[in-house]
Order: C-alpha cells, then structure tokens, then sequence
C-alpha cells in the first residue's frame, strides 16, 4: 500500500530576548508560532486493529506535540542560560512566570547587521559555540539565516564572514557532517558551500532518521499558508 500522509497545526506563543545584541531585540519580546506537523506512514490493515486504516490517530498526534512542544514553551519566556540572563530567569521564576533556559542563543544569527562591529561580536559568540560542541557533535544542521544577506555570483560571494566560515570549515575537515538549509535571508546560494566546504545545501526541508525515528528539518519559511508572493519567488 502506497504511504499517506496526514498533518495537523499548531499555534502557539513564545517569547525570548537576545542577550548581547544591540538592538530591540535584545528585551524581551514575544513571537506567534505557527507548528505544522506531518507524520508520513503506511496505514494499518487490519480489521480488528481499532486504529485500522490510520496513520496515526490525530489524537495521538496532538496529545504528542502538545506534551512535547507547545505545553513547554506556549507563554513561556525562553533565555540563553549560557548567559546572566540565568539570573533574570531566575528573577522572573520567582513571580511564577515560565521560564525555559535553553543553552544557546535562542535565534537566527543575521550575520552582517546592523553593523559589521556589532557583527563581529556575534560572530565571536557563535565561533566559541561551534568550538564547545565540536568534541561531542555527531552533526551540525545550520538552519538558514546564518547571514542576513547572502547573494552568490558565478565567480564571487559576499565579502566578510571569514572567521565564521573559517570554523565551519574546520569542524567539516574534522569529519563532523554538516548540512545548511537556506532561509529566507540567503536563499540566494549557489555552490560555494558544496565545492569549497563540502556542506551539501538544501531549499527545501529534507527527512532525516535519527534512532529509528524521522525527522524533517527545514528553515520553515513559506510552509504555512499565505506568502504566495514569496513562494512564487523561491520557486
């Protein structure tokens, strides 16, 4: 029997701040998120089965991502707990708001603004990250954004980033696998990261099995509905 698909959506609402950033973003700040969550299967046959004819039952699916996902982090304040921010989590905790401390910066990078000096330091920041996970990472997946402008020619790509891509080719070279999806941001890219750093580079969410369970991993722009000039535009 030919496989089905079946995919069920999900609102909810998060908030975040950037620690270290010069701009707005970094107070705290919320975001409305749109899940959508596909489970990809062959249906049951079995007449006696009461899930017969079912991927999956939508409940089950629901009460998963609902456990697992937006239970955790619907109107919940997420911060960096690599940073003093662990001391405003603990702060905000203790007038029974929900905190969840994530260690990472909980964001895209955007590298290249608002300045190439404020850049920098982000930069800086993302390069020590790279070099705490390098000794136990089994592979790094780069969700796109990394840049907040990235345009290739035949011949030639943006200037600046050398630190950055520096890294990246270094834990590649180690033999960690490293794949980049393309955001909305450096949708632009050619082949300089396939031939020069051997990083394979995906515009569409790919399916990856990781412990006998699929995943699939993507920026997530132009998934959900609307954007129909941007879409026309990726295409």
């Amino acid at each position: 029997m030919n496989r089905i698909r079946i995919t069920k959506h999900f609102d909810f609402e998060t908030a975040h701040a950037l620690y270290g950033y010069d701009g707005k973003c970094k107070n705290i700040h919320g975001h409305s998120y749109h899940l959508h969550v596909t489970v990809i299967g062959t249906p049951i046959e079995d007449p006696d089965h009461p899930k017969n004819g079912m991927v999956m039952d939508f409940g089950d699916l629901k009460k998963i991502v609902k456990e697992e996902i937006v239970v955790k982090f619907d109107h919940a304040v997420v911060l960096n707990s690599n940073s003093p921010h662990r001391e405003l989590a603990k702060t905000i905790e203790d007038h029974s708001h929900k905190i969840v401390l994530v260690p990472y910066q909980p964001t895209n990078q955007h590298f290249g603004i608002p300045d190439p000096e404020s850049s920098r330091v982000r930069e800086v920041k993302f390069i020590s990250w790279l070099d705490e996970i390098k000794e136990d990472a089994e592979c790094i997946f780069l969700l796109g954004d990394l840049f907040d402008f990235w345009f290739e020619y035949k011949k030639v790509v943006p200037r600046g980033f050398v630190r950055v891509l520096g890294k990246i080719a270094e834990l590649r070279d180690s033999g960690i696998p490293i794949y980049f999806f393309v955001g909305n941001h450096d949708l632009w890219m050619g082949d300089y990261f396939q031939k020069e750093l051997d990083i394979p580079v995906f515009d569409r969410p790919k399916e990856f099995d990781f412990g006998g369970k699929r995943f699939l991993i993507g920026h997530g722009d132009g998934l959900g509905p609307g954007d129909k000039g941007y879409k026309r535009m990726k295409k």
